[in-house]
């Protein structure tokens, strides 16, 4: 549920509102990953067409354009391009990895045999000064060569920049990982949002919270949420896999997913990033 405001607020303002927590952990890992504002806010307009389509048919209504911008906000010549182009997709790469591109294809900055070569941190071409600044003049090379090595695609040694070639290989299991909590989650925010549009009936969306712990406390019971997972876990497959062997023959078409999570971090964490440091980082770096 929606914790209580002081003021108050109508239902999409208290959403609005609170809903950055909800927010919070995926931008947390586009950023790890060197995703982009940019990136994410084109897919959510297409997921607003989408959403806004399937409560206009649901409610009898023509999914005019007039009526996607009324109920998106997205501009009707924009929601007419995307619906006879199809959803955008991604946009293009973030600067930081177009200029891992850039360098992996130039052949300005290959040596004889084609291979990317190393470069020096500043001067001319070839330099990494110099190929950051072929791709942008907004930001300074320093601060996309930093982010380049937060994301772990290049290493500065001895002032000359190496780049990591394979850095965008995927970790061994991502996209079977990637997958397992995209579904987990949006299921989970989809029975939330159920009970609160007040649709019936309602579902099994609970949680337990404690907080002013030990580690050791904590570690205990993540040990007991496994133990209390593998009992609750054999007992609903077994079930599961009775009605569908029964239901299967039947043509049964719903589905349904039954989970459990655990997750534990320092009191008062989530938002407080150090704000008092941040004008003292703010400086362009030499």
């Amino acid at each position: 549920m929606l914790d209580q405001v002081d003021s108050p607020v109508s239902p999409n303002e208290a959403l609005l509102q609170q809903g950055a927590a909800m927010f919070r952990p995926l931008v947390r890992l586009l950023i790890a990953n060197g995703g982009t504002y940019p990136q994410l806010i084109s897919i959510l307009k297409d997921l607003f067409i989408e959403e806004a389509r399937a409560a206009l048919y649901a409610n009898g209504r023509k999914d005019t354009d007039s009526a996607l911008t009324l109920l998106t906000g997205v501009h009707r010549k924009e929601i007419r391009n995307r619906i006879v182009q199809g959803p955008a997709g991604v946009p293009d790469l973030s600067l930081a990895s177009q200029v891992y591109t850039r360098w992996l294809t130039d052949a300005g900055y290959h040596d004889s045999s084609g291979k990317p070569l190393p470069l020096a941190r500043t001067g001319d071409a070839p330099s990494f000064e110099s190929l950051a600044r072929a791709v942008s003049r907004d930001l300074h090379p320093r601060t996309l060569l930093d982010e380049l090595e937060r994301l772990g695609l290049v290493k500065l040694e001895q002032d000359r920049v190496w780049l990591n070639g394979d850095a965008f290989v995927p970790q061994a299991g991502f996209a079977d990982k990637l997958s397992m909590l995209v579904a987990n989650v949006s299921d989970h925010l989809s029975a939330g949002a159920h009970n609160l549009m007040q649709q019936n009936p309602p579902l099994l969306e609970q949680s337990v919270f404690a907080d002013q712990l030990h580690q050791a406390s904590v570690e205990q019971l993540q040990q007991l949420a496994r133990q209390l997972w593998q009992q609750d876990f054999k007992t609903m497959v077994d079930e599961a896999s009775r009605l569908c062997a029964i239901d299967e023959v039947r043509g049964g078409r719903q589905r349904v997913r039954f989970g459990v999570y655990f997750y534990a971090e320092p009191m008062n964490n989530a938002a407080e990033p150090a704000l008092a440091d941040a004008a003292n980082n703010s400086k362009e770096p030499s």
